[in-house]
């Protein structure tokens, strides 16, 4: 590598990728990494397998998860289990992270 390609050395502090990945998160208004990572795992145990194996979490913004369903039946039944999916995704994670589920069915 020559000499001109080298990272030059700052003043700056060193900091965890996780942090900076944080701050630049709510630079630009979007929702914590670490929540959205927490909510991705956390979806198969909140919905249970039957659920989970046609309803995959996509993104979550502003504490709104948008979910991708594989047939309209499926948004249905999430909008009936919605609350109750909600609590369980607030004990698994932390209250108040998703505060609504928007399903949109895949496109074939």
């Amino acid at each position: 590598m020559s000499r001109d390609r080298r990272a030059e050395r700052t003043d700056r502090p060193v900091r965890r990728l996780g942090e900076a990945l944080s701050e630049l998160a709510a630079d630009l208004r979007l929702d914590a990494p670490d929540d959205v990572a927490a909510v991705m795992a956390a979806w198969p145990g909140a919905v249970g397998e039957a659920v989970a194996a046609h309803v995959r979490p996509r993104r979550l913004h502003d504490g709104e998860l948008l979910v991708e369903v594989d047939a309209p039946v499926w948004a249905t039944q999430l909008r009936y289990l919605e609350e109750e999916v909600l609590r369980r995704l607030g004990r698994k994670v932390r209250p108040g992270v998703v505060k609504s589920i928007r399903p949109v069915v895949r496109r074939a």
